[in-house]
């Protein structure tokens, strides 16, 4: 008997960690098909984004944002029959059956050839960290932004933090908005003081867009003086998903990015703060290379230059980075022939 207890609450929760969002006109029937979800394992939000494994819709044009949404994580709209047929047959039912949206190739192509492509924009959700460079007509300076809140509703407004480390750490609050499209614009208006760290001249404002697939943020920034430089910034760190979506037959594809050990050696010191030294990179065949570079302050920018072992890193490469505490990592980014990125160094 006790196992046939523990078999029934296992089926009973055939919705398990999948995440509904429930569009309907009545108040009392979309509480009551909540309640059907969660009551079978599933959850629910009020929102769609691509955290979603399902929209449960009955009328979509009564709803098109949220329909638009929807296509945009390619999100199947299923109508409420279908919550009903699956607790009557206690599992989780096919979706093709009880589908609100035409998902035929055909209808798809009459909504991709009449509005631009759309883009994934829930990757600037909370949590998420976004590392780049911001290059002026002068110089480079490393920058990492922050995303501290986000709406998901048709102003898709947002707010965050940005950290400056080569400018001893400056930091400032930022608030903007994104569209469907990933169009996005935000300004930094007001400085976090810390002390022993700079001041930034503020407003400064920023336009850009998303890439497609979701991971480069690229535009330009106007200071308040008028000066324009172009900036690009990486999502370095997403914001905690539910993978509800994962499931038998699934099929997916990405890419790997590998992190590589180095050791940084400096030999000399000078004076004015000019270093010179040697890169070791283990993982590499133990390829090394000789540096140089310059220290002033809290703010470490070098050069590797020539080889002096074996040849699989490419040179020239630049760093420019800063400690924005004290017994604190070097935080900042490279740029060399194939490419830019964040590095972390720590004194060992």
């Amino acid at each position: 008997q006790g196992r046939e207890i523990e078999e029934r609450v296992m089926s009973a929760e055939f919705f398990d960690k999948d995440v509904f969002v429930v569009l309907h006109h009545s108040k009392d029937e979309r509480e009551s098909l909540i309640e059907l979800v969660e009551t079978h394992g599933g959850l629910s939000a009020r929102t769609v984004t691509r955290k979603v494994s399902l929209v449960v819709c009955e009328d979509a044009e009564s709803f098109p944002e949220q329909v638009k949404a929807a296509a945009m994580f390619k999100i199947q709209m299923v109508k409420p029959e279908y919550i009903k047929a699956c607790i009557a047959k206690s599992t989780r039912l096919p979706e093709t059956d009880f589908l609100t949206v035409d998902p035929s190739p055909a209808s798809k192509k009459a909504k991709t050839d009449a509005s631009p492509p759309t883009i994934d924009t829930s990757v600037l959700d909370v949590g998420s960290e976004w590392q780049g460079s911001c290059i002026s007509p002068d110089d480079t300076f490393p920058f990492i932004v922050t995303i501290t809140a986000r709406s998901y509703d048709k102003e898709g407004k947002f707010e965050g933090t940005s950290l400056w480390p080569t400018m001893n750490g400056a930091r400032a609050k930022l608030r903007g908005t994104i569209s469907s499209i990933g169009a996005v614009a935000w300004e930094e208006y007001e400085a976090i003081i810390v002390p022993g760290t700079d001041e930034l001249d503020l407003p400064i404002k920023y336009e850009g867009k998303l890439d497609e697939e979701g991971k480069k943020l690229s535009g330009t920034l106007v200071s308040p003086d008028g000066e324009k430089s172009k900036f690009d910034i990486r999502n370095t760190k997403k914001s905690t998903l539910v993978f509800g979506f994962i499931a038998p037959k699934a099929s997916f594809a990405g890419t790997m990015t590998t992190d590589y050990e180095f050791t940084l050696l400096a030999k000399t010191k000078e004076s004015d703060g000019k270093i010179t030294g040697t890169v070791t990179w283990p993982a590499l065949s133990g390829c090394q290379t000789k540096m140089r570079g310059e220290v002033t302050g809290a703010s470490l920018k070098w050069q590797e230059h020539e080889h002096l072992v074996g040849d699989d890193v490419e040179v020239p490469v630049d760093y420019t980075g800063a400690r924005i505490a004290t017994g604190g990592p070097v935080i900042g980014t490279y740029k060399g022939p194939s490419g830019a990125g964040p590095f972390e160094l720590t004194v060992k």
